[in-house]
C-alpha cells in the first residue's frame, strides 16, 4: 500500500493535480470526525487519500481530500485529519518535508479500530536541501519558479523512495537511522527557535518518548541535550566574534532566560559566559 500511495503522489505531481493551502483563519470551530489534536509545524506536509474518504480540518474550515489529488499544507498551518463518515474507513499517505529528506507515512482509519499508524518510510536524496529551501520560500505557491523547484524536487523524492523500497537490504534499522538524520537536520535549522519534542515526534509519526529513544540510540544523546549543545555552540561563536551583551547572545542562541543560559553554559564549560569571552580575547 505504501509504495502504491507514493506512486499515486508522484502521478499527481507530474500531472499538476495539486492544491495548496495555508492558514486562512484563526477562529475556533468544532472539528467533526477529528482523530488527532490540531497542530501546526515549521515544515510542509502533503496528504493524499489512497482509499476511502477523509478530510483535513483547519481552524475555519474542513477540506475533503479528493481522490487522485495532492493537498500541500504550507508551514504554520494548523490542521488535523478526520473521517467524513464514522462508518467509512480511509487510508491517507502523508509526506513530511525536512531539511534532510522526506518521510512518508500511512495513516489508516477503520471504524471498528479507530485510527492506526501504518507503514513508514524515509528517503534522503541529492535534492533534499533544495526541496527544503523551496518549501520554506514565501513565494510558494504563487511564484511559478519557486513552485517548479518545489514540485521537481518532491518528484525526485518520490522516485528515490520507490527505488529504495525495492532494495532488499533496506530494513527498519536503516529507516530509523535515516529518521534520526532527518531530525538532526531539522534541529540544525530550528535550534534557536521554539522546538517541542511533540513537534519533532509528529514529523516522524512516532510518540515523543519513542522518538527520543531512537534519537538517543543513533545520535548518542536525547533531543533536548542535542539542542542545548547546538545553542551553546552558537553562543560561543557570538561571544568570540561580537561585542553583544549576554542577554542578547542568549536570545540569539535560543535561550529565552539569561539565567538559565548562564547556568547551562557553566555546566558545560566550567566557567561563566563572561569569563569564557575574556579568555578568548
Amino acid at each position: 500500500m505504501l509504495k502504491g500511495s507514493i506512486k499515486l503522489m508522484l502521478d499527481c505531481l507530474l500531472s499538476g493535480r495539486i492544491d495548496y493551502i495555508s492558514q486562512s483563519g484563526t477562529e475556533g470551530r468544532k472539528c467533526r470526525g477529528a482523530l488527532l489534536p490540531m497542530s501546526s509545524h515549521h515544515y510542509i506536509e502533503c496528504a493524499i487519500v489512497f482509499d476511502g474518504s477523509a478530510r483535513i480540518n483547519f481552524p475555519d474550515k474542513a477540506v475533503e481530500l479528493i481522490e487522485n489529488r495532492l493537498l500541500v499544507i504550507l508551514p504554520e498551518t494548523s490542521h488535523c485529519e478526520g473521517y467524513i463518515r464514522k462508518s467509512q474507513p480511509y487510508s491517507i499517505l502523508w509526506a513530511a518535508i525536512s531539511p534532510g529528506g522526506v518521510g512518508f507515512f500511512m495513516s489508516n482509519y477503520r471504524c471498528e479500530k479507530g485510527r492506526e499508524s501504518g507503514k513508514r518510510f524515509g528517503t534522503i536524496f541529492s535534492e533534499s536541501h533544495q526541496l527544503w529551501k523551496a518549501s520554506q520560500m514565501t513565494g510558494l505557491p504563487d511564484d511559478i519558479l519557486v513552485r517548479g523547484r518545489f514540485v521537481s524536487s518532491l518528484v525526485s523524492a518520490c522516485v528515490q523512495a520507490s527505488v529504495d523500497m525495492d532494495k532488499s537490504t533496506f530494513c527498519e534499522n536503516e529507516y530509523h537511522k535515516q529518521m534520526v538524520m532527518q531530525i538532526k537536520s531539522y534541529l540544525d535549522v530550528h535550534f534557536t527557535g521554539d522546538i517541542s519534542l511533540s513537534e519533532v515526534a509528529q514529523m516522524v509519526r512516532h510518540s515523543p518518548n519513542y522518538t527520543n529513544f531512537l534519537f538517543r540510540k543513533f545520535a548518542g544523546k536525547p533531543i533536548r541535550e542535542y539542542v542545548v549543545e547546538r545553542r551553546l555552540a552558537k553562543a560561543c561563536t557570538l561571544l568570540k566574534t561580537t561585542d553583544l551583551q549576554l542577554k542578547k547572545i542568549a536570545q540569539l542562541s535560543g535561550f529565552n532566560d539569561q539565567l538559565y543560559f548562564s547556568r547551562m553554559f557553566r555546566s558545560h564549560y566550567n566557567c561563566s559566559p563572561a569569563d569564557w569571552r575574556k579568555r578568548r580575547r
